[in-house]
């Protein structure tokens, strides 16, 4: 029976690497180089793929375009370059499905193409004191880069920069909760990622509370901002602020935030959000039950029209505390329901983080929302000066509730991503 197993797995990686041999008799004067899309073992959809460009050409990104070879007739494929540190990388989506074990295929040519700005759908522009991105007109989310004062009548030490807040429906529901002079937990901003117990310098500071005056986290300025027609993403820099020992502010660690929205579907949102933080000195995230990226649900959403599971299928009362590849919540908006999906990336620490889920008795009953994915729930995390750490995290929020097989399929989309071979000729 093993010889036989054996046998059939070599059979089919043959006949997938068949499939994805192409033509070369296709080739022409133009082409740069060949890219062969290997789809693996699961379908997709709208998927995203990159290449570092710079092993392939230096030519400029403004003299490349990219075509899609079906039937031998070349279709032309929006991309994008994006740049990190000094190098470029080419990215594109493969449009509508790709079955499991196939191939797609694509030549990158040296042609010029338009840089007509109306071209892009996913746009960024700067709106009430932070950046706003939609898609096509449709509000996708609002970061806040000018501090945001409280609700009138409360203390001005609730007040913060550097989140996002509103995060909206396909159906332009507000998903996040905005907070006004009744609201609970006026330190809950939305969608942040702040720590709750700090040891630095020798005393332990609250970066997730800042109306307990020890430290807070701000924006301090823009590093990027890129729009085209795959994606639009801005880089923010922030500092944790704290005043220990004086009345001055210290910089206790900087952070890059990066928030990247794709064009993908028009009934759904995908979005990045990575942190690259820095400390000035020794960072320790000290163990506790909440902190780390968190989401505060509108106030709409109640035990009563919500509904949460995870990957381990586990629901919102037994959650809590327990790891999870991803969690999943739906709820009511005015169009019918929306649901958002929550990714948690291999490479971050503790992965796969444990969490914060308020049960459905929380808040005196009422129920409300409440999801933070907190790497330091159950250890502790030491950060030292002169190094960078990464925590990295998909949001797919949707028009339509998510079922269990379409999450494990965006989560294995953001974890294991098409992989593409070229050929520079």
């Amino acid at each position: 029976m093993k010889q036989i197993i054996n046998l059939l797995l070599i059979y089919a990686t043959i006949l997938l690497s068949q499939s994805c041999n192409r033509n070369t008799n296709e080739v022409e004067k133009d082409v740069i180089c060949n890219f062969t899309v290997n789809i693996g073992d699961f379908d997709r959809n709208g998927s995203v793929v990159s290449v570092p460009l710079d092993k392939i050409t230096l030519i400029p990104d403004t003299n490349l375009t990219l075509f899609e070879i079906i039937d031998n007739k070349r279709i032309q494929t929006d991309i994008q370059i994006e740049i990190t540190g000094n190098k470029r990388y080419l990215y594109w989506i493969l449009k509508g499905n790709s079955p499991k074990n196939t191939c797609r295929y694509y030549d990158l040519v040296k042609k010029g193409r338009s840089s007509d700005k109306n071209h892009f759908p996913v746009s960024i522009n700067n709106k009430k004191g932070g950046y706003e991105f939609s898609i096509n007109g449709k509000k996708i989310l609002k970061y806040n880069s000018d501090i945001v004062e409280p609700p009138k009548g409360v203390e001005s030490s609730y007040k913060r920069s550097g989140f996002i807040n509103p995060l909206y429906s396909p159906d332009q529901t507000i998903l996040t909760r905005i907070p006004d002079s009744a609201s609970d937990h006026l330190h809950h901003y939305g969608l942040w990622n702040a720590w709750k117990k700090v040891i630095f310098r020798g005393e332990e500071i609250d970066f997730f509370a800042p109306q307990f005056g020890q430290g807070t986290i701000r924006h301090t300025g823009i590093v990027s901002i890129n729009e085209g027609p795959v994606f639009s993403n801005l880089q923010a820099l922030r500092e944790h602020i704290t005043w220990q020992d004086t009345k001055r502010e210290t910089i206790a660690m900087s952070d890059l935030m990066d928030i990247k929205v794709y064009n993908t579907n028009k009934d759904c949102y995908l979005i990045d959000i990575s942190y690259n933080y820095n400390p000035v000195k020794p960072f320790l995230i000290k163990e506790y039950r909440y902190a780390g990226f968190s989401f505060r649900a509108t106030d709409l959403w109640t035990k009563e029209n919500t509904t949460f599971f995870t990957s381990e299928g586990l629901n919102r009362n037994q959650a809590d505390g327990e790891r999870s590849r991803w969690c999943v919540v739906t709820g009511e908006t005015s169009n019918g329901k929306s649901s958002i999906q929550f990714m948690s990336h291999p490479v971050n620490f503790n992965h796969p983080e444990p969490m914060r889920i308020w049960p459905s008795s929380s808040n005196k009953g009422v129920g409300n929302v409440f999801i933070n994915y907190n790497p330091a729930r159950n250890t502790d995390w030491p950060l030292q000066p002169k190094n960078s750490y990464l925590l990295r995290y998909r949001l797919l929020v949707t028009k339509d509730p998510v079922t269990n097989d379409q999450a494990e399929k965006a989560w294995n989309e953001f974890s294991n991503p098409a992989k593409v071979n070229y050929t520079v000729l």
